[in-house]
This record gives structure tokens, C-alpha cells and sequence, in this order.
């Protein structure tokens, strides 16, 4: 019988009978990473994901700098993997979006001559054989939108580690990565004197970039055609911001903002575009609530989804957006009424507490778009609890001098006064100086009362209230009892419950004021209230 060898070309073979061989020749050890672009800063967050193991998850707001990161730590695991690095796309949020099968076969030829099967099983399980003969390798996976896209490139050996990048919090129930959040860039200013050398504008640059790095390279593009003044004047109108921050298909703000937007269901859309609309820094879930006109329990679905989606971010219960991303929003298609159900909130709120900034803002919205009443309203409830605790807040005083400016008040009138008062309240440092300032509060709100008349029985029992608590402050009890009592008939008069409580606690009547603010719903203040009398 003759000896047969086939195969391949192979150099000494000791021949025994027919024997069948692979190809000798080593597959190439695969190096598939794009180019390093310039990286700056993230070196505690560099080093937690090249310190971590088996799959990790970098997610965060689409144009945050992930991509860029994830091929960074590549580049400096090289020779933790001598396995060599394998890169795919997934271009999990365009019209290009890879399937799983289609992922497969752009990593396979990294590993293999040999051709794909035919179908995703097959592909899977040529893949995981495959990495099982290497040495330990690192598959990066970049902007994967969903599970169900990366999961079927897990390998099944713990040597190796897989890498994921997406614009969404991912995991299911083989899916379990550990996730690190990327958030904008800290080092923001150091990225554009790389990118564009030094000036003194930088700072206020990046401030209008959000600090999001592909702005901030988009802003290094364009300092290449206008100086840091000029693009810092061109970015200044929030407007044009995202008009602007476009360089291109590839470096261009609101077309990756798109990307993500197209995710999103109706209703998630819906919520995102109102969200747009609110005036405030932030917004809690009951305010967001009365903006969506939704439960609570809805509303905290949909934004759950949109933090998850990281169009959102949330901290201490408080909802907010990036600066572009808000730009972004509020250029949406939207319906009307959102504002009007917000403001209309926020003159509802009975503890206002940390809203003020949102109060503020909200009541120059009323102001710009006509309800001057509920705009004086709500800038003199931040007035009114700085002066029942003796704070200052020249934004309050603004805003409530150009409500009442609006409303054809005479400049000879209270309103301009205000400000001389409080400034003179803050400045007091002796007795003497505080009691010329009080004296001086008690001439202004008795001006203010007099004209209150004109405006609505809510205002004049917050202007009345505050006479008591000055007459209070300046030792003239009696002065101050008979104009709380006042104020006690006018707030059984209007039925307000909540005014009621704080009335019946000045006057020394704890039980009935905890009853008031029982049927006011003041939750916070009825707790407080019922500790200090009955204990916790």
C-alpha cells in the first residue's frame, strides 16, 4: 500500500502510514484596534478597567468619549493578551447595526483561515473553540445598543475578557458586565490645549461644551478656522450651540444626539422633549409628573428608562440633563401646556426648600410668557422664606422687581425698596443695626400690603404674616399677636390650611397648628411638629 501526506508543505515528517494534517503555519496573533487617537486624563478610571476582569460595560451619554477609552485601555492590556486583540462595531444605534451573526463573521477571520459555518449556533460555537487554544485574548465590543448583540461573543473561558461599549446600561441573564459610568471630562481644558494649544478661553469653552469631549474636539476643529473669542461668541447663543459644535458627518453634536433619540419609545420621546422645556437646573419626580400630566408611578418608569438610556442622568432624587443635551430637547417637536402645569405646580408647593432655584426659573418663564401674578407669586414665596430666615437672595429680589415693573408698578412704590432692606438686614452686625434694618422691612412691607389690595388674597396673607414676624423681631409682641390674629381670620377666610399652621405656631398653638398642616397634606412639617410634641 503507498504512503500518502496531504495537508499542507511541511518540513521533516516522520511517516508511520497515511497520516492527515492541518496547516502547520500559526494563525497571526490578531491586532485589530483602530488607531490611538490623542487620550487625555481618566487615569483613575483607566485604571480601574485595565485593573478589572472578565467583562466589563463602559456606558454613558453618546459623544461622553467611550470608544476612545475602551481602545485606550486596549492599547495599554496589549501585553496582558498575547493572545491579541480583536475590535468589532457593532454600530448598535445607525442603519449599518451588526446582528450577531454579522459580528461573528468580522471577528472570525481574526482567528481562523478556516471558513464560517452557516448559522449563528455554528458560528458561536467555532468561536468559543477557537479562543479556548489561545492564549488569552481581548475581544473589544463597541457600541452595542442591546444584549442580545454582544452576548453571543462572551467567551467561555475566563482568561479572556470582553470589553463593551454603549450608550445604555446592558445585562441579562447571561449578560452580567461590570459597569463603569463615563462621565464627562474632567480634564477638559488640558484636551483643547492638546488639541488647539494655550489660551485663556478655554475655560469658558469648555464650559459651553458641556465638558463633553466630542464637543470639545469639535471646538479644537473649528479653532483652527476662528479664534477662542470668536468661537466663544459664536457658542454663547444657546440658540445656534449645536448648530455650531459641527464639523462634519463624523464630528457633529446633534447627529449623535440623534442616534440616541431614535431609540426611543413615543412615550419616552414625549417625557424627553418636555423635559427640554423646564426652566429650572433640575427637576424632582413630582414636578416632572405635573409636567408629563402623568401618575407618578408612570413618570418614574419612563425616566428610569431615560437615565438607563443616560439622556438622563439622576442624584438624590433629583432628575437633570446635560447642558447639550437639554439644547437638544428643547429644539424637539412638543406639545403645548407643559410650562403651565409646571408653574401651576410650583404654586401649589407648600415646602419649597431646595426648589428655590427652580422656582426662580420657572417664575421668570411665567414672566416671559405673560402670567406676571404667578410670576410675582412665585419670586416672592422665595423672598418671603428669606426673610423668615433672615437670608438674602438678590435673584428673589431681581426677579421680583421686574415682575412688578411688568405689572406697571410705580418705581416710587415698595419694590425697589426691598432690596436696600434686605441688603441692610444681611449687613447688620449689632442690635442696633439690625433693629434699623427691621424698622426699615416694617415701613416696606406695610407699603407693600397697602397696594396688595390689587393683587391676590394669597399674596396679601404672605405680606401680612411677614409684617407679624418683624413686629416680632422688633419686640412689639402685642403689635405682632393682633396681626397674626389677622392673618388667622384671613387664611380661615380662604381656607388655607397650610398659612393656618404657620399662623396657629406663632400664636403658640401647637395642636391646632398640627391639625392644619394635617389637612394641608404638609407631610414634612406635621411629622416635625408631631415629634416635637408627642415625641419620636
Amino acid at each position: 500500500m503507498g504512503n500518502s501526506i496531504n495537508g499542507g508543505e511541511f518540513e521533516t515528517v516522520i511517516q508511520g502510514h497515511t497520516v492527515n494534517l492541518v496547516n502547520s503555519r500559526r494563525h497571526p496573533t490578531p491586532s485589530g484596534l483602530p488607531a490611538r487617537s490623542l487620550f487625555v486624563g481618566r487615569s483613575e478610571l483607566l485604571a480601574e478597567i485595565t485593573a478589572a476582569s472578565g467583562t466589563c460595560l463602559l456606558a454613558g451619554l453618546g459623544g461622553i468619549g467611550k470608544t476612545a477609552l475602551a481602545v485606550e485601555a486596549a492599547y495599554r492590556l496589549r501585553e496582558q493578551f498575547p493572545g491579541g486583540t480583536l475590535f468589532v462595531d457593532l454600530h448598535g444605534y445607525d442603519n449599518a447595526r451588526l446582528t450577531p451573526e454579522q459580528a461573528l463573521d468580522t471577528l472570525l477571520p481574526a482567528l481562523t483561515d478556516l471558513p464560517a459555518p452557516p448559522g449563528l449556533g455554528a458560528k458561536q460555537q467555532l468561536y468559543r473553540s477557537l479562543l479556548a487554544t489561545r492564549e488569552p485574548a481581548l475581544i473589544v465590543a463597541d457600541n452595542a445598543a442591546t444584549p442580545d448583540q454582544v452576548t453571543p461573543l462572551l467567551p467561555n473561558d475566563p482568561r479572556h475578557r470582553l470589553l463593551i461599549t454603549s450608550r445604555h446600561l446592558l445585562t441579562d441573564r447571561t449578560l452580567t458586565p461590570r459597569h463603569f459610568p463615563v462621565d464627562v471630562l474632567p480634564e477638559s481644558v488640558a484636551l483643547l490645549t492638546e488639541l488647539a494649544g494655550p489660551s485663556d478661553r478655554h475655560p469658558a469653552l469648555a464650559e459651553l461644551c458641556g465638558h463633553l469631549p466630542l464637543a470639545l474636539r469639535i471646538a479644537g476643529a473649528l479653532l483652527t478656522e476662528r479664534s477662542p473669542e470668536e468661537l466663544v461668541d459664536d457658542l454663547t447663543n444657546t440658540q445656534e450651540r449645536l448648530t455650531e459644535l459641527d464639523y462634519g458627518p463624523d464630528l457633529a453634536v446633534r447627529a449623535t444626539f440623534d442616534l440616541s433619540h431614535r431609540q426611543l419609545t413615543d412615550p419616552e420621546a414625549r417625557l424627553f422633549a418636555l423635559l427640554g422645556r423646564n426652566p429650572g437646573p433640575d427637576i424632582g419626580l413630582p414636578a416632572a409628573a405635573a409636567l408629563a400630566d402623568l401618575p407618578e408611578r408612570e413618570t418614574t418608569r419612563l425616566l428610569r428608562t431615560l437615565t438607563r438610556a443616560h439622556l438622563v442622568t439622576t442624584e438624590h432624587k433629583r432628575y437633570q440633563l446635560h447642558d447639550l443635551v437639554r439644547l437638544y430637547a428643547a429644539e424637539l417637536p412638543c406639545e403645548e401646556g407643559g410650562l403651565d402645569r409646571l408653574i401651576d405646580h410650583y404654586r401649589e408647593l407648600r415646602t419649597t426648600g431646595a426648589e428655590h432655584p427652580n422656582l426662580l426659573a420657572v417664575a421668570e418663564a411665567a414672566l416671559a410668557t405673560g402670567r406676571h401674578l404667578d410670576a410675582a407669586y412665585l419670586a416672592h414665596t422665595v423672598v418671603q422664606e428669606g426673610l423668615l430666615h433672615r437670608r438674602l437672595n438678590p435673584a428673589a429680589e431681581q426677579l421680583f422687581n421686574a415682575v412688578s415693573e411688568a405689572l406697571g408698578i410705580p418705581t416710587d412704590t415698595a419694590a425697589p425698596t426691598f432690596i436696600p432692606y434686605k441688603e441692610a438686614l444681611a449687613a447688620a452686625r449689632t442690635p442696633e443695626e439690625q433693629r434699623a434694618a427691621n424698622e426699615l422691612g416694617l415701613e416696606v412691607l406695610r407699603m407693600e400690603y397697602g397696594r396688595s389690595q390689587d393683587y391676590s388674597d394669597g399674596y396679601r396673607r404672605v405680606v401680612l404674616f411677614h409684617i407679624a414676624l418683624v413686629l416680632g423681631w422688633l419686640e412689639r409682641f402685642d403689635e405682632s399677636r393682633a396681626t397674626l390674629e389677622e392673618c388667622l381670620t384671613l387664611s380661615l377666610e380662604f381656607d388655607d390650611a397650610f398659612h393656618q399652621g404657620q399662623v396657629l405656631l406663632l400664636l403658640e398653638r401647637p395642636e391646632e397648628a398640627l391639625a392644619a398642616f394635617e389637612r394641608a397634606d404638609a407631610t414634612a412639617e406635621a411629622a416635625e411638629l408631631r415629634a416635637h410634641l408627642y415625641g419620636p
